[in-house]
């Protein structure tokens, strides 16, 4: 069994009902013995993003934002990753291969819960000790 930490860009093809993912990417999610993960740090991506009229998004987020996520995590099968003070200490000790504090603060989760990241950002990959799935 593996813990998969989902990047906002696999939240978002999820959304957007994307087949974008590499297969292995695709299978390792699939796999019902895995464990997804998403971070609440996506969400606020998502709506930072939104709000600045960078990323549409469907009418549901809209709607009701909260009830909008709650049905992608549903639909990933995922649970929702909390922001820590952990979290935020080891982003402080992060290098500067990353400037977004979004991937930066996600990076610093994954490495903190000994999570396997799934992204497609090759940036991540600067990381030592990350584990990285290509999606």
């Amino acid at each position: 069994m593996s813990i998969y930490l989902l990047d906002t860009d696999v939240v978002l093809a999820a959304i957007f009902d994307s087949v974008s993912l590499t297969a292995r990417a695709r299978n390792a999610l699939a796999d019902p013995n895995n464990e997804r993960r998403v971070s609440v740090v996506s969400a606020f991506e998502i709506a930072v993003k939104h709000t600045l009229g960078k990323l549409p998004l469907p009418v549901a987020f809209d709607q009701d934002f909260s009830a909008a996520f709650e049905d992608v995590l549903v639909q990933l099968a995922a649970t929702s990753l909390e922001v820590r003070l952990p979290h935020a200490f080891r982003v402080r000790r992060l290098p500067l291969h990353h400037r977004d504090p979004f991937d930066r603060l996600l990076i610093a989760q994954a490495l903190e819960e000994n999570l396997t990241m799934v992204s497609g950002d090759r940036q991540f990959a600067a990381y030592d000790g990350l584990r990285l799935m290509p999606a």
